[in-house]
């Protein structure tokens, strides 16, 4: 018997021995425990044999042998509270033997488990690592008595053996995933310094948490606030690539994630979790495990982390989800760091769009080149679709003027009724529109490049030219496309302003062509009728020189024989009776002639630039009384006063001496003739620069509205009064421009039946002046007494 139990106990010794041998060349930990229970049948009789690591409360079967064990209980984790004899092995520490399990009432609650109703001897060993239970080997036998002291001893060393294997694998995976993390961590912080576009970094960042957790299936979710929509860059399932397309914010524990902002571990019954998180199972294959790690940026949620594994439950431990906190944490910064990039280049690359679209017009007017250039530049940049501009026409319909992108010839001169879609709404709001789901919009409008399909997009701008909307223009998207964002149509508005440039410009120049064509038609007619003015000009100021010069001649020689026969001889016999008188009519009809053909032959002389004017320092004064001598005689009624109020000295004026002269005998006649009764009064006055000379009467007036008429050749404004007094009104415009022509200005004021005031200036002369000085002491004196009396 002794030589049994030592032949026994050589055989386990050199079991153990090879064991351990194996055990060394190997770091596979399922590996090393199934070996271990392999052993073990040699040594100890068994029926069967398990090797459970302890995992919180819970024992998590990581090799079985015999009976049904294997398929029964592998990866199985069963809570000790179930296993009142397991739970005394764990928390004693010290194995257990029974000779009959069904003896010991801890063993009640172990039937329960299936498959374990025939056994009766029993053994389990604690297994420790560096004095701490780490596991439980567990040992059985449908025959009692079957183990006693040696097969305690026996399994005790097996157990040692496993603690030792589970140990160093432990420190090997430890180590592994030590540098594994290190690995991905700095990989990802690679990318996230090497990389600022938002997919490429989710796409290398998913590679890496797929490479280190194996799972089954590995996701970066980033979440778009403004759309609200989630996208899926990088979505990996079973080590496979897949396109995931994006979801609704609010679906699923990824939507759980981004609101709570915190990690969420499911190691197990993720279906039955998923109505208490708001979240409904998506179709296929539900999870064993679920584990989900926020990315932010502060307390901003950008995105979410995720591994799932369809085999395990608990799949993932403590330092699982470290790492993938440490990842996220890192993809944080990434994100923000790629989105702050793209938007400034976003940015940039609109503002030099809009910049070039502002050159361009400043470069082209033709309308058509430059909104084609500037669609192209939208479409470009905002979508793969089309773009296109429309205008108001004059009917009020809305015409597609340009058309670029996938649907452009559909478009060209298509034409739709006043605010009829979402364009026409745009149109008639005179504001701008995001519309990221076409098909559902109530004012939907099918467009020639297809019937608005699920997932269009459009956004659309309107074109205000001055405060009133000329168009509007539109860019679409597909289904495949991302949602326009507010910053679309802020970029789609400024190209909306540039184009609106671009068409008022055109307009105004196609306008300024149109205005110098028929300047240019206008001109070239006003320069035929000027030339034929001129000449007609010219020939009337000839055939009225030679006209004056052909009747002067003959009238003065009328004249002179009316004066003589007047004068009579001494030594002849006096003329018969009548002759004086009717030669003195015509002798006063002659004159009167005479200086109508004078001022008609002073005008043409004006008109034709022909006027000569000896300018010179003349004593208005003097002036003034020799043209009230010559006067006196003009008056018609005896009712007339003519009143002489000017101021006993004057300064003297730079004028023609006998244009002067004839000014003020036309104002004083024309007063008098136009005055029945009362007076003719002559004032003057004067200021450091010029002398103002007035000649006031109390005669029938005027009309203030008919003062510029009166300075028109030929005009006479009362046909009666005219006849009874005589006139060819040409005086007073003749003294107008005689007085201009001297460097001056006349005017007049009046009211209909309170006389007529008549003013003209000179600019003063210096009478210290040689020519000045002479002119004082040559100067007649000044009248005294009473004025002058009208004559009949």
């Amino acid at each position: 018997m002794a030589t049994q139990s030592r032949s026994g106990a050589d055989k386990a010794a050199r079991v153990v021995l090879g064991l351990s041998k194996t055990l060394a060349s190997s770091l596979e930990l399922d590996e090393m425990l199934a070996r271990v229970l392999d052993s073990i049948g040699h040594v100890i009789p068994l029926d069967s044999c398990t090797l459970s690591l302890l995992r919180g409360s819970s024992l998590e079967v990581r090799a079985a042998k015999g009976r049904a064990k294997g398929s029964l209980f592998a990866r199985r984790r069963i809570e000790l509270e179930r296993l009142p004899l397991n739970r005394s092995v764990v928390e004693g520490g010290e194995p257990i033997a029974l000779k009959d399990a069904r003896e010991d009432p801890r063993w009640n609650a172990a039937d329960a488990l299936e498959g374990s109703g025939d056994i009766r001897s029993w053994m389990g060993i604690p297994l420790k690592a560096s004095g701490e239970v780490i596991g439980m080997l567990s040992i059985d036998s449908s025959l009692p008595g079957a183990y006693g002291e040696r097969e305690l001893d026996a399994a005790g060393a097996f157990a040692d053996l496993a603690a030792v294997a589970v140990r160093n694998a432990r420190l090997f995976s430890e180590t592994k995933r030590r540098l594994d993390e290190l690995d991905a961590v700095n990989k990802v912080g690679a990318a996230v310094a090497s990389r600022l576009n938002v997919d490429e970094l989710c796409e290398v960042v998913g590679e890496r948490v797929q490479a280190v957790f194996r799972a089954g299936v590995v996701y970066v979710a980033v979440w778009d606030e403004e759309s609200g929509l989630v996208r899926v860059p990088y979505y990996s399932n079973g080590g496979k690539r897949e396109a995931y397309g994006p979801f609704a914010y609010g679906e699923g524990l990824c939507s759980h994630v981004l609101k709570e902002l915190k990690t969420l571990y499911l190691g197990a019954g993720v279906g039955s979790a998923l109505p208490g998180l708001g979240a409904s199972a998506l179709p296929g294959r539900e999870p064993a495990s679920w584990l989900g790690v926020p990315i932010s940026s502060g307390r901003r949620a950008l995105g979410v982390l995720c591994a799932q594994s369809y085999d395990r439950e608990y799949a993932f431990s403590d330092d699982d989800v470290r790492l993938l906190s440490t990842i996220a944490s890192t993809v944080g910064a990434g994100i923000r760091n790629a989105r702050l990039y793209e938007e400034a280049r976003r940015m940039a690359e609109e503002a030099a769009a809009i910049a070039d679209a502002g050159r361009e017009i400043g470069e082209s007017l033709d309308p058509d080149e430059v909104l084609h250039r500037i669609a192209q530049r939208a479409q470009s940049l905002l979508s793969r679709d089309t773009a296109a501009v429309f205008l108001v026409e004059p009917d009020g319909s809305i015409r597609a003027v340009v058309s670029v992108g996938a649907h452009a010839e559909h478009f060209r001169d298509f034409r739709m009724p006043s605010s009829a879609g979402i364009v026409g709404r745009v149109v008639s709001k005179g504001s701008g529109e995001v519309v990221n789901d076409v098909n559902s919009d109530p004012d939907r409008f099918d467009m020639p490049r297809k019937p608005d399909a699920p997932g269009d997009k459009l956004v659309a701008a309107p074109l205000l030219a001055t405060g009133r909307v000329i168009g509007a223009m539109a860019v679409w998207r597909g289904a495949d496309e991302p949602v326009f964002r507010q910053n679309d149509l802020d970029f789609l508005s400024g190209l909306a302003r540039q184009a609106t440039v671009a068409i008022v410009n055109a307009r105004l120049h196609q306008r300024a062509t149109e205005e110098a064509r028929r300047s240019a038609l206008l001109y070239e007619s006003a320069s035929a009728a000027r030339a034929e003015a001129e000449e007609a000009n010219r020939l009337k100021s000839r055939f009225l020189a030679n006209m004056t010069h052909e009747l002067r001649t003959p009238l003065n020689s009328i004249i002179n024989l009316a004066y003589l026969i007047q004068e009579g001889d001494g030594e002849e016999l006096p003329p018969p009776p009548g002759v004086v008188e009717t030669a003195a009519k015509i002798e006063n009809a002659g004159r009167h002639l005479l200086g109508l053909i004078n001022d008609v032959l002073d005008l043409s002389r004006i008109e034709a630039g022909r006027t000569d004017l000896a300018l010179e320092p003349v004593d208005l004064r003097a002036a003034a009384a020799a043209v009230l001598d010559a006067t006196a005689g003009l008056g018609r009624s005896p009712g007339v006063e003519l009143v002489d109020e000017l101021p006993e000295s004057l300064p003297f004026v730079m004028a023609d001496r006998v244009k002067l002269r004839q000014v003020l005998f036309n104002l004083i006649a024309n007063a008098i003739k136009f005055t029945p009764s009362g007076s003719v009064r002559l004032r003057a006055s004067y200021s450091p620069a010029e002398v103002e000379v007035e000649v006031e009467d109390t005669g029938i007036g005027m009309d203030p509205d008919d003062i510029p008429k009166a300075f028109v050749e030929f005009v006479q404004l009362d046909d009666e009064m005219d006849r009874r007094v005589g006139g060819s009104g040409l005086g007073l415009p003749l003294s107008r421009q005689l007085v201009e022509l001297m460097g001056g200005r006349l005017w007049a004021e009046s009211k209909k039946g309170q006389g007529s005031t008549f003013r003209f200036a000179l600019p003063r002369s210096s009478p210290e002046s040689p020519r000045g000085q002479a002119a004082r002491r040559a100067r007649a004196p000044a009248r005294k007494g009473p004025p002058a009396e009208a004559g009949n």
